[in-house]
């Protein structure tokens, strides 16, 4: 039918309403279509002045009759109102009456038999719909993780044009790193790919606390050009200025909920001064509710940072713009590589293969390996869906074929296809319906218990600690709930759609034929094949992820550590700066916070309720510093000509406080300081791989770059591996230096860029005392009550580094113990149905002298065939599908023959299994009974 006339010239309503008019049949159209038209047209203008609700309504009802008379005319293709002297209105009126009161009723009837049906076999149709509502609930839980952490994006105006900043080394493929004071400034005044640019850098403040230690926020210096950028403005008061930035006045901005929590969402804090780091702030503004940029930030300072204040290839800056119109990140990082290289000729010491990287904020701050297993975690919620499909569509099947014979009996009485198909598609409805139900209350859960523990849990890291990003949004929000729903839909249409058409094709001398002959399931066979292949495949990648995860639980509840945490405390304490971070109140310099940390542990050491206490920068369950250790000590020969070890800075009680044993040579002294010869211990993977064939003790090494000031250590000792990487192909090497021989001509090489602003303390008390924790916060106090610490059990530690570890594996065996409990079902629903309708032909093969034996061999050669093809197909969907998984796994290859063997063999095991009790009854079937029966 060509477009009619009133479609060319008409408003945008009466266009959307000719578009609706192509669902109803081109004859209908043909007829009537400019007709209903003028109707609409004349309808529309009334409602025009009845405002917007009135006109929305018309519009819900316009829409609804539409599509109710449009069913109407494709189903039962009724020839609504041919009465040629019907008016125009009266024609659109009765025809949607009419198609409503056909469709309503027949649809009603559905309903009603469906649901008859449902009690008939009230077993059967509840773990079909829990199967669905399994799969529907973890389907929506993985999308909604998906969605708030990765889709949803940053909250801001065009977010997709912010790109962030950072440097690789191109060699040694280093990403991420830091950007220089003088990269910053040469990018800044030589780019045209970017509106504009600005930098920041992590922060930590203190602020007073009444009647307590001060409490310690976490935020960052900020450029003021950074908000304009984000197109964002502070809810009250304003955004610091440039001349703030440049002059050295202490303003600062709190978050939204800083502002609620610790001032009571006062109004007039605008413009008083707070107290930071113990010198005055005056409070500028207040930024919007939900605004934490980049991370999860309480606070917002100047950011005050020159390339004339340090020497060139120094300082460490995260920076961040916004494209050009027109602009993409391919084009913007062609200009910023042009600009490295310039960089890399001007200034090859500083710059040498160091160039540009360029990625979104989602690339940066979430990782490959967590998009990774977000996008794997929906994957392998979707094959579960899929399995819990394959069994629905068996048991509506198994319902049609038994029903051939009414099917047949109603077709040949004249009930059009349509009809027949309607009422299988009620069926698969009210299964799709409850499933979708059920569905909503599994994500629901789901995503609460994500939002509440996997996040807190350490899923991951980020540079404040675990936490969650501003911008994620797990809950159960309105997209969410519209994917589930349109996903409900396509499972409805899924599993309805063989079941409708198998319903539509029996014709009743066929069906009366194979009947008398008992070959009736015949007809199912192929498809009942093809599902439980496909079971079988998707069950068998799932079991293998599953196993995988599984022994990475395994491995994290029984690792085997060498050392104590029973009755240790730990406390990380960090010593506080300015509020403009160029200078430090205290602890201006290594030698005074060397003596604040000597004070501490003196203090606690004193304490009748401690044993021992010792200080250092990282704990057993810490990632460590890796230094690069030049030259080679005796490296194997496939490392690099500088290879990397980790370093750890420890006072001389540590090994005693975690109860560590020494292999060989002596432990740490409190004798070993600067006056004494440097010294170290190593742990049995670094004797291992340096120093393969070596007596450690007396060997000498030098950590750091080619070019470092820290001055060789001597091997004193040698103690066990402390912590196990997660990669079993992951180095561990560990070598550990006394705090007290910290102050070296290069002290970053043991401590970092931090020194010992942050340490951790980690106290063994006595057991009878009444807790460690009161002593190690008045022991704080005795030596300056102006530091806050972060109190944690050392269990608590150990809990949070492997709590990534957990949130995969629990979702993942979720995934596989189900699609394994779904796919025994189908399997033997396959098995059980195709036994019952064959057992005349069973019958007829026991009385010619087949043995039962005989017979459930017959059958399980079948059975086996099926399951071998789907577990072939499986391994190979695992492959791809345990691809990118390495990181949530812990000591456990992704090849690991043991565990494919174990899972792939349960699910061989679990197949056979459901066969072979079908088959076991088939071999009972008595020969004459079922002759007489067939």
């Amino acid at each position: 039918m060509a477009k009619p006339e009133y479609g060319k010239s008409a408003s945008l309503s009466l266009r959307l309403y000719s578009c609706l008019l192509y669902a109803y049949p081109p004859s209908f159209r043909s007829r009537f279509g400019a007709d209903m038209a003028d109707v609409f047209g004349r309808d529309l203008g009334r409602m025009r002045g009845r405002g917007r609700l009135a006109l929305l309504a018309f519009w819900v009802r316009t829409c609804r009759q539409a599509l109710v008379l449009a069913l109407a005319e494709h189903w039962e293709n009724a020839g609504l109102s041919k009465s040629a002297g019907a008016s125009r209105s009266g024609l659109r009126d009765n025809a949607c009456r009419k198609g409503s009161e056909l469709i309503m009723s027949s649809l009603a009837a559905d309903i009603r038999l469906a649901l008859r049906l449902f009690a008939k076999h009230p077993l059967a149709s509840g773990i079909a719909a829990a199967a669905l509502a399994i799969g529907i609930g973890l389907s929506a839980s993985a999308f909604g993780i998906l969605h708030g952490t990765l889709l949803r994006g940053l909250p801001f105006e065009r977010s997709d044009e912010l790109v962030h900043f950072s440097r690789q080394n191109l060699p040694q493929e280093r990403l991420s790193m830091a950007v220089s004071f003088h990269d910053y400034w040469e990018w800044k005044q030589q780019q045209t790919s970017f509106e504009g640019i600005a930098a920041f850098v992590e922060a930590l403040i203190l602020l007073p606390n009444p009647g307590g230690p001060p409490e310690r926020l976490s935020g960052v210096f900020i450029e003021p050009e950074a908000f304009s950028l984000l197109r964002v403005e502070a809810q009250l008061g304003r955004i610091f200025s440039r001349s703030e930035q440049e002059s050295d006045a202490s303003v600062i901005l709190l978050s939204h909920r800083l502002w609620q929590q610790r001032f009571g969402a006062d109004p007039a804090i605008v413009g008083s001064t707070i107290s930071v780091n113990q010198a005055p702030a005056v409070v500028v503004g207040v930024m919007p509710e939900g605004f934490g940029f980049p991370i999860a930030e309480q606070f917002w300072l100047p950011l005050r940072a020159h390339p004339n204040q340090v020497e060139r290839g120094q300082g460490r800056l995260d920076a961040f713009g916004r494209l050009n119109p027109g602009t993409d990140l391919e084009q913007a990082q062609a200009e910023f590589a042009a600009i490295s290289r310039r960089l890399q000729m001007a200034y090859p010491e500083s710059n040498r293969d160091v160039e540009a990287l360029l990625q979104s904020f989602e690339q940066e701050y979430v990782g490959e390996d967590f998009s990774q297993l977000v996008l794997k975690m929906l994957l392998g919620a979707l094959l579960v869906l899929l399995v819990a499909c394959a069994n629905t569509v068996i048991l509506l099947l198994a319902r049609a074929s038994v029903r051939s014979q009414e099917f047949a009996m109603r077709a040949a009485l004249g009930a059009s296809a349509g009809r027949l198909a309607r009422q299988m598609a009620a069926e698969s409805l009210i299964l799709a319906c409850i499933g979708a139900a059920g569905g909503i209350a599994i994500a629901y859960l789901s995503l609460g218990w994500f939002a509440r523990s996997a996040v807190e849990s350490g899923v991951l890291p980020l540079p404040h600690g675990s936490g969650a990003l501003f911008w994620w949004d797990v809950a159960m929000n309105w997209t969410t709930a519209g994917f589930l729903l349109g996903l409900s839909l396509a499972v409805s249409l899924l599993i309805g759609l063989a079941p409708a058409r198998l319903a539509t094709r029996y014709d009743l001398s066929r069906v009366l034929n194979e009947q008398a002959r008992g070959t009736s399931s015949r007809s199912l066979g192929r498809v009942n094949r093809v599902l439980v292949v496909a079971e079988v495949a998707m069950t068998s990648a799932l079991l293998v992820v599953s196993a995988l995860t599984a022994k990475s639980l395994w491995n994290v509840s029984s690792d085997q550590q060498s050392f104590s945490s029973r009755g240790v405390v730990t406390a990380r304490i960090f010593l506080p700066v300015a509020a403009g971070g160029q200078s430090e109140e205290g602890y201006p310099d290594h030698a005074s916070r060397f003596a604040f940390w000597q004070a501490l542990l003196e203090e606690l050491n004193s304490q009748p309720g401690i044993l021992k206490a010792a200080a250092a920068s990282h704990f057993p369950t810490q990632q460590l510093r890796w230094v690069e250790l030049c030259p080679r000590t005796g490296a194997a020969p496939d490392s690099l000509p500088c290879p990397e070890t980790g370093v750890a800075t420890v006072s001389a009680e540590y090994f005693e406080v975690f109860q560590v044993p020494l292999l060989r040579g002596r432990p740490f002294r409190n004798s070993d300081d600067l006056s004494a010869p440097p010294v170290a211990i190593v742990n049995e993977s670094f004797v291992a791989r340096r120093l393969a064939g070596k007596d450690p003790l007396g060997h000498r090494l030098r950590l750091g770059p080619p070019d470092s000031q820290d001055p060789q250590v001597e091997i004193v000792g040698v103690v066990p591996d402390l912590w196990r990487p997660e990669n079993p192909r992951r180095f561990n090497d560990t070598v550990y230096v006394p705090i007290a021989q910290s102050s070296t001509p290069d002290p970053e090489v043991r401590l970092g860029i931090w020194g010992l602003r942050f340490l951790n303390v980690a106290v063994k008390g006595r057991p009878d005392a009444a807790g460690a924790g009161p002593i190690i916060r008045q022991s704080l106090h005795s030596v300056a009550n102006d530091i806050p610490l972060r109190l944690a059990t050392m269990d608590e530690l150990i809990e949070r580094r492997f709590g990534s570890y957990q949130v995969a594996g629990r979702f993942y065996q979720c995934f596989g113990l189900v699609a394994l409990f779904l796919a025994c079902l189908g399997i033997y629903g396959v098995f059980s149905f195709a036994v019952t309708s064959r057992s005349g032909e069973i019958g007829i093969r026991m009385a010619l002298g087949a043995s039962s034996s005989h017979v459930v061999s017959r059958l399980l050669r079948q059975a086996g065939s099926q399951v071998l093809i789907g577990i072939g197909i499986g391994a190979v969907i695992a492959y791809y599908f345990s691809k990118g998984l390495q990181r949530f796994l812990f000591q456990v290859e992704l090849l690991d023959p043991a565990v494919w063997a174990a899972a792939l063999g349960l699910a061989a095991a679990c197949g056979l299994l459901a066969s072979w009790m079908p088959a076991r009854r088939a071999a009972r079937i008595d020969p004459m009974r079922s002759i007489r029966q067939s």
